[in-house]
């Protein structure tokens, strides 16, 4: 158990800091009113309910997400009982209602697994309507919901084996499918990485491939396919139609040294893409320290 969970602990570790225009993306960047003119949606994975701010009731978590003043989030690894005693009970969704309210969200929805202490969930500034929860068959599970005109799925895939992830990946695919629509944003932590970047990993000397051989043969991972890294996740979804946004905006982009992989993605349908005008990893003093992944925003035109 504690190799797994050491395996865990690293495996989020590696989401890379990627920037569009430099690593240390913020607001500050933009010329004035651009922010203002932009619908924002993030994804972050919080790594145990942001057990890293120490703060009185996470007030620098709360307050930073404030500042952002972002439309739509997503989170994985919503935990409100780190710590405490596992007889514990505490209405999760009551308390990140009470959360997503301090920092200008309203309308929240989470979704737990049985047997399971870190939830998805998503924060709204608007109505989260038409909302369908999935956790059958799959490790965490996924959100979809339509939030003010757009059609979210939010999504935390298996970090385990490929396999898994193959059978995940296509149960969110027919769930958009099955919609007809546009106006998609399917975005979250997916364990996974993406053909678009196989150059970078090979100019990095297989760094990432190297960490994988480690614990293939541990009885638990099984994320090598014939001895070499699985792009097939990101490959179906492609295949499907959805697009890479940071690589759509930037396809050179680079990450720093310390960091062997981007696992945490926003895709966005071919509609939307002529919308999308920034995409952040967000590197700054806070996100730094309190988690072992980067929140990733994206910036849409409002009309």
């Amino acid at each position: 158990m504690k190799r797994m969970i050491n395996f865990l602990f690293t495996l989020l570790l590696i989401s890379i800091p990627i920037g569009c225009s430099s690593s240390n993306n913020d607001e500050s960047n933009y010329p004035p009113g651009e922010i203002d003119n932009t619908f924002k949606v993030m994804s972050y994975n919080i790594l145990n309910g942001m057990k890293n701010d120490n703060s009185p009731n996470k007030t620098t978590y709360v307050n930073w997400l404030k500042a952002k003043d972002i439309d739509i989030l997503a989170l994985q690894e919503i935990n409100f009982v780190e710590g405490l005693p596992t007889s514990t009970k505490i209405d999760e969704e009551a308390e990140l209602k009470k959360q997503a309210n301090r920092y200008g969200h309203n309308h929240v929805v989470i979704l737990k697994k049985p047997g399971y202490k870190n939830h998805i969930g998503i924060t709204s500034k608007y109505p989260i309507e038409d909302v369908v929860k999935v956790h059958e068959g799959m490790d965490h599970g996924y959100i979809k919901a339509k939030i003010n005109g757009y059609n979210i799925l939010a999504t935390h895939l298996d970090p385990y084996t490929y396999e898994n992830r193959q059978r995940e990946i296509q149960l969110v695919l027919n769930e958009i499918k099955k919609s007809g629509e546009q106006n998609w944003i399917l975005l979250g932590d997916f364990n996974s990485v993406t053909p678009l970047d196989e150059e970078k990993y090979l100019n990095d000397g297989n760094r990432y491939l190297d960490w994988l051989k480690k614990y293939e043969n541990d009885g638990i991972h099984h994320n090598l396919v014939d001895g070499k890294i699985d792009y097939s996740i990101h490959q179906a979804i492609l295949d499907f139609g959805l697009k890479d946004a940071l690589y759509e905006i930037n396809p050179d982009y680079s990450y720093p040294k310390d960091r062997a992989a981007r696992i945490d993605f926003i895709y966005v349908s071919e509609n939307l893409l002529k919308k999308t005008v920034k995409y952040q990893v967000i590197e700054d003093a806070f996100t730094k320290k309190v988690s072992d992944h980067y929140p990733h925003l994206i910036e849409l035109k409002r009309n």
